[in-house]
């Protein structure tokens, strides 16, 4: 996690990712569609040069400490919930 905010959060994209990102250029435009797909979420944008991914969403429906389970693995604080809603929208179709 490179910065969170309640609300916004820019994640560090590590570079296996980038690099799959940019060899793959399907693969940004279906992560985004996937995380846009999710209740809660507003706007997602990648930046590859920048290596970040960032994610302004609904504290209403995800709450910031969530984000920071997911970060550090956490399943009890709320990382579950978050993956369990990414699962749920990369299964359904637009």
């Amino acid at each position: 996690m490179a910065h969170h905010i309640p609300g916004r959060i820019r994640l560090k994209l590590n570079e296996t990712a980038v690099r799959a990102l940019i060899d793959r250029k399907s693969a940004a435009p279906d992560l985004i569609s996937v995380l846009q797909r999710m209740p809660g979420i507003r706007k997602v944008s990648i930046n590859a040069l920048a290596r970040s991914c960032t994610v302004e969403y609904d504290r209403r429906v995800f709450e910031p400490q969530m984000w920071n389970a997911l970060a550090q693995g956490n399943a009890d604080g709320g990382g579950d919930a978050l993956l369990a809603a990414f699962r749920e929208a990369k299964n359904s179709h637009p």
